[in-house]
Formats: C-alpha cells, structure tokens, sequence
C-alpha cells in the first residue's frame, strides 16, 4: 500500500494538523468546539425524584403497605432465623414500588408472583418471633386484598392458584400459607382441587398426597366434613383410595393414611361402595362451577 494512504497508528501529525487549523480560521463553525462551548448544548443533570405515592385512597393505602414493609425490615435486621422473610419483604417493596409507578397488568402480576412466593416460601412457625410473622402475614394478605379490589375477585383468585402450583414443588405444599389462602378466600377452589388432585398422580406422588392428607385434616376447623367433600370432590375422591395402596408408601405416610380413614374422613368402605355418589358429586361440582370451564381447560392445555 503506498505511504501516502498507509493508515499509521498514533494522533495526526503537526503537519496534517495545520490543515485543519487554516480550515478553522476561514470556514466558519468548523472550528472545534470548546468544553465550555459543549456545556451550553447539554441538559443540566436532574436528580430523579423520590418515590411518592400521592393522597389519593389508592396512594394512602401504597404508603401503609411500604410503612408496615420497611417496619419489618428494621426489627428483623439483626435476626438471623428471620433473613428469608426479611429478603422476601424486601422484593416485595420493590415490586410494590414498580406497580404503583407503571400500574400495568405486567407489573401487577409481578407484584402478585411476589406475594404468592413470600407466603409460600416464607410463611412458617416461628415461636419467638409471633409478633413478626404475624405482621409478614398481614402484609401479604393485604397487598393481595387490594389486588383483588383493583382487578376483580374472580381473576385475581384464578391466577394465584395457579401461581401455587408455578412455585417449584419443594417448596410449593406449605400447609399453613394454603391454609390461609383458602379460608381467607384468595383461591379459586374449584381449579386449586383440579391441580391438586392432579399434582397427585394418582397416589404416586408422596409431598403432594401427604400435603392433602394434612390440609383437609387442618381445613376441618370450622367445616363439616360433607362440606369440605363438596368444596374438594377430586381432592377427597383420590384420598378415598389410598387405603387401598398403603403398602406403597413410607411408614409415616401409612400411620397418617390410617388416621384418616378412622377419622372424620370415613371409612375406606365409603369409598369404594360409592363411585356412583362421586360421578353425581362430580357432575354438581361442574354445573356449580360451569363458569369456570373454559379457564380450567386452557389452563390445563397451557401446561402440556
């Protein structure tokens, strides 16, 4: 390649140079700009404003729920045992922020993924630390309070059961969150005994059969049994088949099967004498929950 249009490394030479300069004296704007001459075209640095949540019902009730987090944060930051809940209540401050900045269906969805998996994954028995996971509690079950208000009942009940079973299964059957999900009406009960009795296998899968056992034993508080039945058709049907199978379970699945079947859940007999009470069961729990078909199809198609 010849000298002349040989590209060299290093800045321009002084000879080069002067070209620009005799350029800079003739032509005007050619010369380069100063700093100072830049300044002058450049926006003034901003700081962002701080996250305020307005005076309206909506923001008053954004800014007790991030009072109550940040309270919770501060007295759990030098309790070891409480690190989980207090990684959790802060994620959850920060989807709550985002919601109420962009307030869109992405966003709320997000915020609500959040709770689901700070009650799930967070909500246990700590003896001393009642007072704490009282208020952890509280605030979950209120953000969700207030997303049902927004978006309606039906919906936000339909996504947080699916939410559940999205968790990841050796986390997912926490007893005492479902527990309060449930009774505190946040669950589509129809669509979570479909999962549920799904997520079951046919008796095969041991987390999920033993979670069932407990949650229906722990749901009877304040229910009568042929409630409960009615409420969890599928739910109580596959349990009313393990009797049957117990020798294929570990030994405290088995104690805890024959506890049941002594229990107030009936016999095994009752059971078995009695598919065709479940198929007219089954067809009042559809027409009962008719307006629910169309989601339960396409959720269950979704996940193949």
């Amino acid at each position: 390649m010849p000298e002349q249009v040989r590209l060299k490394v290093g800045g321009i030479p002084h000879t080069q140079f002067a070209v620009y300069a005799e350029f800079a004296r003739n032509i005007p704007g050619f010369q380069p700009m100063t700093e100072r001459d830049i300044a002058l075209f450049l926006p003034k640095p901003q700081e962002l404003p701080p996250a305020t949540f307005g005076t309206d019902e909506m923001g008053l009730l954004y800014a007790e729920l991030a009072a109550k987090m940040e309270a919770f944060l501060n007295s759990t930051m030098n309790i070891s045992t409480l690190q989980l809940q207090a990684s959790k209540i802060h994620a959850l401050l920060n989807a709550l922020m985002v919601t109420r900045r962009i307030r869109d269906n992405e966003s709320a969805l997000n915020l609500l993924t959040r709770v689901v998996e700070g009650l799930i994954e967070g909500l246990v028995n700590i003896p001393e630390h009642i007072e704490q996971m009282k208020l952890y509690r509280d605030i979950h079950l209120r953000i969700l309070n207030m997303l049902q208000n927004t978006f309606g009942a039906g919906v936000t009940e339909r996504a947080i059961t699916k939410c559940i079973f999205d968790v990841r299964e050796e986390v997912r059957y926490n007893v005492e969150a479902i527990k309060w999900l449930i009774t505190s009406h946040f669950i589509n009960v129809p669509q979570f005994d479909l999962l549920l009795r799904e997520a079951m296998d046919n008796g095969n899968n041991y987390m999920a059969v033993t979670f069932a056992m407990t949650l229906m034993e722990r749901l009877l508080d304040g229910r009568t049994s042929a409630t409960l039945e009615t409420e969890m058709t599928g739910t109580f049907e596959m349990l009313g088949r393990l009797p049957q199978n117990r020798h294929r379970y570990p030994e405290a699945t088995t104690h805890q099967i024959d506890m049941m079947d002594a229990g107030p859940f009936g016999g095994a007999d009752r059971y078995l004498a009695g598919a065709t009470k479940y198929m007219h069961s089954g067809m009042q729990h559809v027409r009962v929950s008719a307006k629910y078909i169309d989601i339960l199809v396409l959720s269950f198609f979704s996940q193949l």
